[in-house]
């Protein structure tokens, strides 16, 4: 009882604080907030917004059953995971953070694999994909695609030891029915709907966050970590914890820098974890998640060491002195037409209804 008391003492005072804050601080919060808006019309709807509807269109059509027929061998005798699974595990490591608790949710809302399983998996179902990788990582940040590929297979490659590790430790459940192929515009135009409020939440935390994120940044809790750890891009690599796009900001990155690299996109950072939390199903535990990514980020960063050595060679110097911003573009009006389209969806699927 006491103990609950206080629980409840601590985060009355956590919300006051921060409600105070928001007022105080309302310029630093406001500009964090447009900032983020922005990256949400800009990147996260246009490169994630497809990958969504199919990863629900793949789960209701069976498609992800027939994706993973090519690797059966390797799913059953390798990694010791139900060969129905493998294509869940290969579309959520190359499509995009969120889009493995995607998957995994709507496998146990139509039935085909348990909570206990979905949870498992989750700790292996996580990755941005190469285009994230390569793109903003390898280009963005240290101006080489190779080594945006290098985290990209260190990550890819922690992600199959612990699902080898996992899948043997745990039985993965899966349903054993032989379902054929299923598709209709019916199916679609519900994927279109599900990917619309998935999208909704994903903002929404991400937008919150940056007000978070806003308070810690105004209060010099970064400047002083930074100086603590005493590297150059302390109070980037710092901040990248807890949102992973604030690596792009690391000054003079380098080959000395890659494994730091790895190891945080492995951990993905805790507004993506929130992400996660958005968009996966009551009843699936995040907790061995949070247990093992920590983990994952270790040997990621071990990885991106043999891995580098292979595919860099003297590509890459220990430290870069110039860093350019190679692609910036702007899909905010493209954005707002794709959301005006769901909305016209979805009250037209209401019209429908209420008829």
């Amino acid at each position: 009882m006491l103990l609950h008391k206080v629980k409840n003492a601590i985060i009355i005072i956590v919300l006051a604080v921060y409600g105070v804050c928001l007022v105080v601080f309302a310029k630093q919060v406001s500009f964090n907030v447009t900032r983020s808006l922005e990256r949400c019309m800009n990147v996260i709807i246009p490169s994630l917004f497809a990958f969504i509807v199919f990863a629900d269109v793949a789960v209701k059509s069976n498609l992800y059953r027939i994706m993973a027929k090519p690797f059966a061998l390797f799913s059953k005798y390798i990694l010791g995971m139900p060969v129905e699974l493998f294509g869940i595990f290969l579309i959520s490591n190359t499509a995009g953070y969120p889009i493995g608790a995607k998957l995994l949710s709507e496998l146990v809302a139509s039935g085909k694999t348990d909570r206990y399983t979905a949870g498992r998996m989750l700790c292996f179902c996580y990755g941005a994909g190469p285009a994230f990788f390569v793109s903003v990582i390898g280009l963005g940040v240290f101006g080489n695609a190779k080594a945006g590929m290098v985290i990209f297979l260190s990550c890819f490659c922690t992600n199959i030891l612990l699902a080898g590790i996992m899948c043997r430790l745990f039985k993965m459940k899966a349903s054993d029915s032989q379902a054929e192929f299923v598709f209709d515009v019916k199916m679609l135009n519900n994927s279109v709907l599900n990917a619309g409020k998935s999208l909704f939440a994903l903002c929404a935390v991400i937008i919150f966050f940056s007000t978070f994120m806003a308070l810690i940044e105004t209060a010099g809790f970064f400047d002083a970590a930074g100086k603590v750890i005493n590297e150059p891009g302390g109070k980037f690599i710092l901040s990248s914890f807890f949102e992973i796009t604030h690596i792009t900001q690391l000054p003079m990155p380098g080959r000395n820098i890659l494994p730091v690299a790895a190891a945080l996109c492995s951990f993905g950072g805790m507004c993506v974890i929130m992400q996660i939390k958005a968009v996966l199903s009551d009843g699936i535990s995040l907790l061995p998640f949070l247990i093992t990514r920590p983990i994952c980020g270790i040997i990621s960063a071990l990885n991106s060491i043999w891995i580098g050595k292979i595919i860099l060679n003297d590509s890459l110097p220990a430290f870069s002195y110039s860093q350019k911003i190679f692609v910036k573009v702007n899909n905010f009006i493209p954005s707002v037409c794709l959301i005006l389209m769901i909305f016209m969806l979805k009250t037209k699927k209401g019209v429908e209804i209420s008829k």
